[in-house]
């Protein structure tokens, strides 16, 4: 595989994996572990998600080896209520 440069410093939210987002009921359900599997073998090198993205993070884990092996950064973001009772334990737990 070839990657460019650019696509290196390109990043992918996952808000968009969540049914009805952006687009309410016009909005298409995506494969998630397709979409982000073939994102991060074009050379996405970073991943933006939250535990309120419905199953992002889940989906986000099942991918969790080819994510390591291609060096990508993920952002998780937390409430400070999810912080300080602890919840972001469940937030590593479901990215693997």
């Amino acid at each position: 595989m070839m990657r460019s440069e650019a696509s290196a410093s390109l990043g992918l939210g996952t808000a968009s994996l969540m049914a009805g987002y952006g687009l309410g009921s016009q909005a298409v359900q995506v494969d998630g572990v397709a979409l982000l599997s073939y994102a991060v073998r074009r050379g996405v090198r970073y991943v933006d998600t939250a535990a309120g993205y419905g199953e992002s993070e889940q989906t986000i884990g099942e991918l969790a080896s080819l994510m390591a092996e291609a060096n990508v950064r993920l952002t998780t973001k937390l409430t400070a209520v999810q912080l300080a009772s602890g919840e972001f334990r469940g937030s590593l737990a479901r990215l693997g």
